[in-house]
């Protein structure tokens, strides 16, 4: 008994020793991490589809809205997916369905909104799910990244007017 509390102090003086000039376990890189890429991408001089205040009709849970065929910058989330080539983005998705038939919702501002025009950005639910997590009075959609095709363009869609020239089913 009288050796163990003789070695006791000394093997305690060595571990925190070996714990005070111990290299570390983990190595650390000197670089700083790199920036996270933004959520949002701009797709420049692109024919797209605008759904910002636009009126739809829901069937069977899916909402159909009647958007405007505009052309110039638009912004998007990224909306990334991997290809035998690389990644690529709702931009890239939207330049393909320019010969293929179809286009993509992005977002620009609606001129119709802009202050003393006649509409508002998006019909947000109303009071009764605000924070609560209650289920919204209304339904509502929100079209960023969504399928329009231009087979829709200047035809009449059920539940919506119809389309002018310049509109889409989305």
């Amino acid at each position: 008994m009288m050796i163990a509390n003789r070695i006791a102090p000394v093997v305690s003086a060595v571990v925190a020793l070996q714990c005070l000039v111990a290299p570390p376990a983990i190595a650390f890189h000197e670089d700083p991490l790199p920036d996270p890429p933004p959520p949002f991408v701009i797709c420049e001089n692109q024919r797209y589809a605008l759904c910002a205040a636009a009126r739809c009709f829901v069937y069977n849970g899916v909402a159909y809205c009647q958007c405007h065929v505009e052309r110039g910058n638009s912004i998007s989330l990224q909306l990334d997916f991997l290809t035998p080539t690389g990644a690529k983005n709702v931009c890239d998705v939207n330049k393909q369905g320019v010969g293929n038939g179809f286009m993509v919702s992005t977002f620009s501002l609606p001129p119709a909104v802009l202050k003393g025009g006649p509409a508002a950005v998006y019909t947000c639910p109303g009071t009764a799910n605000q924070g609560s997590g209650d289920v919204a009075p209304v339904a509502y959609g929100q079209c960023d990244g969504g399928l329009c095709f231009t087979s829709t363009i200047d035809r009449k869609i059920p539940g919506l007017s119809g389309n002018p020239p310049t509109d889409i089913a989305c």
